[in-house]
């Protein structure tokens, strides 16, 4: 199941086409299901807009609208489009629906990739009573991205010969089922080194060759497409011995 935030219409400057006196853009988005916003007349199409703020931006991908029943005069929302802009010039539509004729919260979860500073939503139809669009509320939310789990210890060969390159492999699953890579420490202070992308759950392994003789501590942490790391595994112990050394038996190493 998707978690999202709460409503990240907050704090940001709303605006609108041709809006009612005492209904301007503000009111459809002041948390008060008793004011509304009301916009006439028809504007080829109305339009609400909204501003997060310099340097703010949201990958938005749920939407929320509370409009009003068409009866008695009044004016609710149908065909809307919902827009994103980072420079408040070129929009790109990111999805659009339709608001069933009624006055309860209908709600809308969608794709989006691309976080924007500038959110607008077009009304192409006028309403369900004609040109004029009216709403109580919107509301709009970013997925919650939760980490990967914690990658498994690293499987490979221990011990190893200084040099010589081996394998070593770990798997983690994503909650949110975003594609992953894996990032290993190898405990010799090489630094660290990331595969390729996986699919969440898939194994991953990367080949590694010590430099040095002694134990190494391997570790990794897994990091999904959207930018959110996982902990640290628990380590594997890995010893390094040189050529000659007698210390150790090397399966498979001649």
């Amino acid at each position: 199941m998707t978690d999202y935030t709460a409503d990240i219409l907050s704090g940001g400057t709303a605006s609108s086409s041709d809006a009612q006196p005492n209904h301007e853009a503000g009111y459809g988005c002041d948390n008060n299901e008793s004011t509304y916003c009301y916009l006439y007349p028809y504007a080829s199409p109305n339009w609400w807009k909204y501003d997060l703020g310099v340097s703010v931006t949201k990958k938005v991908c749920k939407l929320r609208i509370k409009s009003s029943f068409v009866g008695d005069g009044n004016y609710g929302v149908k065909d809307w489009i919902l827009y994103g802009s980072n420079d408040n010039s070129n929009y790109t539509q990111i999805t659009s629906g339709t608001q069933a004729n009624n006055d309860n919260w209908q709600e809308y979860v969608f794709a989006n990739t691309v976080s924007y500073r500038y959110y607008k939503l077009t009304f192409p139809g006028g309403s369900w009573g004609g040109a004029r669009t009216i709403f109580y509320e919107l509301e709009m939310m970013e997925e919650i991205v939760y980490a990967p789990g914690t990658p498994s210890t690293p499987s490979g060969d221990t011990p190893v010969l200084v040099g010589t390159s081996h394998s070593y492999s770990t798997a983690a699953t994503d909650p949110g089922g975003y594609n992953i890579y894996y990032t290993f420490d190898w405990g010799d202070g090489s630094g660290y080194e990331s595969t390729g992308w996986y699919a969440s759950g898939h194994t991953g392994s990367l080949s590694h060759a010590f430099a040095t003789p002694g134990t190494k501590y391997v570790r990794v942490y897994a990091t999904n497409s959207e930018g959110v790391s996982s902990g640290w595994s628990d380590s594997l112990t890995v010893v390094v011995v040189t050529a000659g050394r007698s210390t150790f038996r090397l399966v498979g190493i001649c």
